[in-house]
């Protein structure tokens, strides 16, 4: 057997990859995509240019939102997709912020300052956020477990419905 891979399209100069496994997702793209940007700062590099960026995708409502508070030129933007396939002439690879699955309070610091969260909250609010519509890890018999959490004082929080920043101030 053999495999065989298409011929690569070649990027001239510097390219960053912000694209991660599983970066389409909202929490793959916010807990391991964008904090990568902060990684590239703290190491310095963020004075210089690159001449593009590899990323997950830009349709996503969150997505767009994300690259323009990062500043990140849509026009030097390409998208990993299955069946890319880049060779680039220099490519910096930040690592991942965080171990899979657990976000560090860095990347969540990072990402309040990118979206100007306030900082005053309120301890006596409870939120519910529930998987209603989404593909994956439904909660059986969720109308009654929100229902239940109603009478607790909950307020049912649908980010879906929201900007990140709107969210962010949530």
């Amino acid at each position: 057997r053999k495999v065989l891979f298409p011929k690569p399209t070649f990027l001239k100069g510097t390219w960053v990859l912000l694209a991660t496994t599983g970066g389409d997702s909202y929490y793959h793209h916010m807990a391991e995509c964008a904090p990568r940007m902060e990684l590239l700062r703290r190491a310095g590099l963020s004075r210089k240019k690159p001449d593009g960026w590899i990323v997950n995708g830009t349709k996503m409502p969150y997505q767009k939102e994300t690259w323009r508070r990062l500043g990140l030129d849509t026009r030097k933007i390409r998208i990993l997709t299955d069946g890319s396939y880049y060779q680039c002439e220099r490519l910096w690879l930040p690592s991942l912020p965080n171990v899979p699955g657990r976000m560090w309070p860095e990347t969540a610091g990072f990402l309040k300052k990118l979206f100007a969260a306030p900082s005053k909250r309120n301890p006596r609010r409870l939120l519910y956020v529930p998987r209603q519509g989404l593909p994956s890890r439904q909660l059986l018999d969720e109308e009654r477990v929100t229902a239940f959490l109603r009478s607790l004082g909950f307020e049912i929080f649908l980010p879906g419905k929201m900007t990140v920043a709107e969210q962010a101030r949530v």
